[in-house]
């Protein structure tokens, strides 16, 4: 069974990088930046974490960075995703 687990978790991470890759080509040029995160790892279980980020100018020297992701851990034989939300504020000085 954890065999099906680890296999339906590459499945699933493989399809979100292939529509990932999609809309990384065809981003303009705009005021402000979009992209797609992913990872896996294996320790005593499988792990995996696909999210996207936001980042917008929100002033002269800060941005604004959203993050959406959903973690999923394949451990006994059972599959769990757990939502994660955030919000950065970036600080920056322009010389």
């Amino acid at each position: 069974m954890n065999m099906i687990l680890t296999t339906t978790l590459k499945k699933i991470l493989t399809s979100f990088l292939f529509l990932c890759s999609s809309f990384l080509f065809s981003q303009k040029h705009h005021d402000f930046l979009y992209g797609f995160s992913l990872g896996y790892m294996n320790q005593s279980g499988n792990y995996g974490k696909i999210g996207a980020f936001w980042e917008i100018e929100s002033g002269n020297n800060s941005m604004l960075k959203l993050d959406v992701n959903a973690n999923i851990t394949g451990m006994k034989n059972k599959l769990s995703i757990i939502p994660e939300a955030g919000l950065n504020s970036i600080l920056f000085q322009i010389d």
